[in-house]
């Protein structure tokens, strides 16, 4: 056989496999595959409330403006302890008192106390709607540096341990109803706040108590009812697995959207035509099962999926299922150190609820 006809047959040969090849991946990239069963469906959460849910107050960014806080008022927040918190609040006192002279001050409040009249607090965004999580965060910050204030004037400081009960009362329906991983890890970090702050605020209402220029006794029952609060802090919210069922659904929402052709999820970028849905999906119930399993057993950095390898790492990733491997890895949660910290937070939630409570009480 001449080597022109040896050449031939190499080309043709090459071209065969090739075709071949290219109908593997076409086969193996646009076939119907099932779209399994969802573990878990919205009936599986926390019903919204049609009325007397405080979340329906909280704006969007677009319709609030926020006093930017000072780093010194910030660092007053992130006090540890209440001595510290106190302590920081009295050496700022006057920054605390400018704070609240801005009218925005003013308008932010005024959408605290509207929260604070509604018996519940479920926090309810729906898949690539605005969701003003962090409005609320910001607002909770304000309010916690507002009863600060209100407990250094010997006459107010009544009124700071009520605003100090509602924050913990909304805080602990934030957790007991959350539907997300952000939701639940922002209300962790309110609830702590709350809490030192309140410890701080009766430790200053101690030590009013003696003071000479109050002529009566400060009244029990601002501190009683407060205490009250503290007492249904039921353990069972530390469990993360119902805002492992609400990540699932949203992370759900989001391939319905964009296998749907909807522009929902706006920094996805890759071949929708090469997003299989049964592929993807089945990706996540194995993943999602596993995290949830995580958060029963009280893991935290599982639980929110912390050190999941993303499937674009993966050698050869794009040759199957691209766009979904693309949606699965834009969808992932990776912030550095959120574990360590909502950790932290946890145990810090303990200290000061014990330390409000007593060793043996509650």
């Amino acid at each position: 056989m001449s080597e022109p006809d040896t050449r031939r047959i190499l080309i043709k040969t090459a071209a065969i496999v090739a075709g071949v090849l290219v109908l593997a991946w076409a086969v193996a990239n646009f076939y119907p595959y099932r779209v399994p069963d969802p573990l878990w469906t919205e009936a599986d959460l926390p019903g919204v409330p049609a009325s007397g849910n405080g979340w329906d107050h909280v704006p969007p960014a677009t319709e609030v403006e926020m006093i930017e806080l000072d780093s010194s008022l910030e660092s007053i927040l992130g006090a540890e302890r209440p001595v510290q918190m106190i302590t920081g609040a009295e050496f700022q006192r006057e920054s605390l008192d400018a704070a609240f002279t801005q009218p925005a001050a003013h308008e932010a409040l005024a959408v605290v106390e509207a929260v604070r009249a509604e018996p519940n607090f479920v926090v309810d965004c729906a898949f690539a709607e605005p969701c003003p999580q962090v409005v609320w965060f910001d607002l909770h910050k304000l309010a916690v540096l507002r009863a600060l204030q209100l407990g250094l004037r010997g006459t107010s400081n009544d009124d700071a341990l009520a605003l100090l009960g509602d924050l913990i009362r909304i805080d602990r329906s934030q957790l007991e109803t959350t539907r997300s991983l952000l939701s639940y890890t922002m209300a962790v970090i309110n609830l702590r706040q709350a809490l030192v702050a309140a410890q701080a605020v009766i430790l200053e209402r101690q030590a009013l108590t003696g003071d000479t220029i109050l002529d009566r006794q400060l009244d029990p029952a601002p501190v009683e009812a407060l205490l009250d609060e503290v007492r249904k802090l039921d353990p069972s919210w530390r469990e993360l697995q119902q805002a492992v069922i609400g990540e699932y659904l949203r992370h759900r929402a989001a391939l319905l959207a964009v296998s749907g052709g909807s522009d929902a999820l706006a920094d996805f970028e890759g071949p929708r035509a090469l997003l299989s849905p049964g592929l993807t999906l089945r990706h996540w119930n194995r993943e999602f099962r596993q995290r949830y399993a995580a958060a029963e057993a009280g893991e935290i950095e599982r639980a929110l999926g912390i050190g999941e390898r993303s499937p674009t790492k993966t050698p050869g990733w794009f040759l199957l299922n691209p766009g979904g491997r693309l949606l699965i890895a834009a969808m992932m949660f990776e912030v550095e150190g959120t574990a360590e910290s909502l950790g932290e937070a946890l145990e810090g939630i303990d200290a000061q609820r014990k330390g409000l409570l007593g060793d043996g009480d509650g």
